[in-house]
């Protein structure tokens, strides 16, 4: 920190979070990233040095430039015999630093994070939502026209549910339990992980 802070262009700012919490690491990332951007705009390069810290806050930091456009780097150490005067600890050489390649991982729909977020302001009532409440609710929020038929709102519905559902995905965020008439939309383990990620 001391050899960082002398540099003339650089600033350091310090960020705390739980390396053994993907989650919580993953939300420090996006804040940092968010951040930069806004200093920076379309000029800003976000690196992320994964070889450092937790195997957790590792993947967090992959995952963290999939989804919000960053690059990953890992430097590869070699301890030598010195010790640095700074701690006494060995000192080490950073031999090569190599950027890691990654996949784009694309963030879900307004209107799909909506209904996660819907389903979960119920979820510690309720474990499932009768799609006729999921409807009123998407009425409130302006996603489903009130004015539409009953016929109408229910394919409105459908198509929003089907690239969440197990129709659409190999990992659904929701599933659809028919009973009768009657028919519930229940948010799944991989729905409330995607909402942590992605909501706001």
């Amino acid at each position: 920190m001391k050899i960082l802070r002398k540099e003339k262009y650089l600033q350091v700012e310090k960020r705390a979070m739980d390396i053994w919490n993907l989650f919580d690491c993953l939300q420090t990332y996006k804040k940092i990233i968010n951040e930069e951007e806004e200093k920076g705009g379309k000029n800003a390069h976000i690196y992320i040095n994964v070889s450092t810290g937790s195997k957790v806050s590792s993947i967090a930091g992959t995952l963290a430039c999939m989804i919000w456009k960053g690059t990953p780097y890992y430097a590869h150490i070699e301890y030598n015999d010195k010790k640095d005067p700074a701690d006494g600890l060995p000192d080490e050489d950073v031999t090569t630093i190599d950027e890691i390649p990654v996949y784009s991982i694309n963030k879900p729909k307004p209107e799909s994070l909506l209904v996660l977020k819907i389903l979960h302001s119920i979820k510690e009532e309720k474990p499932k939502m009768m799609k006729s409440r999921l409807i009123e609710e998407l009425e409130e929020a302006s996603i489903i026209d009130k004015n539409l038929s009953i016929g109408a709102k229910h394919s409105k519905l459908k198509g929003l549910l089907n690239s969440i559902s197990i129709a659409g995905s190999d990992n659904p965020l929701v599933e659809v339990e028919y009973k009768g008439k009657q028919s519930n939309v229940i948010l799944t383990t991989q729905g409330e992980s995607t909402l942590k990620i992605f909501g706001e």
